[in-house]
């Protein structure tokens, strides 16, 4: 998936142009020279571009770019559910405020004396009812997502995941997790294409899994498990009384 496609290309800045480049320079020569490994991989039930991708991103090490676009997520969401929640407060009080309706100001300017009732309110409506709960049901939709945001950051924002996510994506390609020497081997020559000395055996790639790349699939799991709604299915029903046509409309 080109992040392109989602049509932030615009926010992104040098530090993700230059991070792309390098990205498409290690991905070629993992295709050139880890050939025949990769065709290991994937007799064993790897996705060839997956395993490419994947080994050129734990090279680079770099994810500024990528941070930097989730806090902004994050922000926005924060705003927006706050900016939402104060919506529906207002909302609220103007459908249950008589002195919202002009039919209030027509009921004080005569229409009492020729036998007019009190109005009643817009929260009588049960659709106004129902906007009001969903921009509430909105807010705290945001706001759980902008939570998820933060719990993401804090357990892996400040770390390099390259490893352990191609170790995490490995494991679900192939559980007996076999052919290490060969990822190992893809892994040593990815970080040679960008100039960085690092050896990887399957031994060192087994104790990445169990002390990182486990975590890694939990946290997967759990983000991406739906979340629960938050909104009831219908709003609460409104109740109307009116002993005489001076009474005010109570919301119970």
């Amino acid at each position: 998936m080109n992040p392109n496609e989602f049509g932030f290309e615009d926010e992104m800045d040098a530090d993700y142009r230059e991070w792309k480049e390098r990205v498409e320079r290690i991905e070629e020569s993992i295709r050139r020279v880890g050939r025949r490994d990769l065709d290991v991989l994937a007799r064993a039930g790897a996705d060839r571009e997956s395993m490419v991708t994947l080994l050129a991103l734990a090279a680079t090490e770099d994810r500024k770019w990528l941070l930097k676009l989730m806090r902004q997520r994050q922000s926005a969401l924060k705003s927006t559910s706050r900016r939402m929640d104060l919506l529906a407060k207002k909302a609220k009080e103007r459908i249950n405020d008589p002195m919202s309706v002009v039919q209030f100001w027509a009921f004080m300017n005569g229409g009492i004396a020729l036998g007019m009732e009190f109005p009643k309110t817009m929260a009588d409506d049960p659709g106004a009812e129902f906007v009001v709960a969903g921009m509430r049901a909105m807010s705290k939709i945001l706001g759980e997502e902008a939570r998820r945001f933060g719990l993401y950051l804090r357990a892996w924002g400040k770390t390099d995941i390259g490893v352990a996510l191609l170790m995490a994506r490995y494991r679900m390609f192939n559980p007996n997790m076999s052919h290490l020497e060969e990822l190992a081997r893809l892994l040593t020559d990815a970080f040679e294409a960008v100039g960085k000395q690092k050896y990887f055996s399957a031994d060192g790639l087994r104790k990445t899994y169990a002390r990182r790349g486990k975590r890694l699939l939990a946290l997967w799991i759990r983000f991406n498990s739906p979340v629960p709604p938050t909104a009831a299915q219908s709003p609460p029903p409104v109740i109307v009384g009116r002993s005489s046509e001076h009474n005010l409309i109570s919301d119970k």
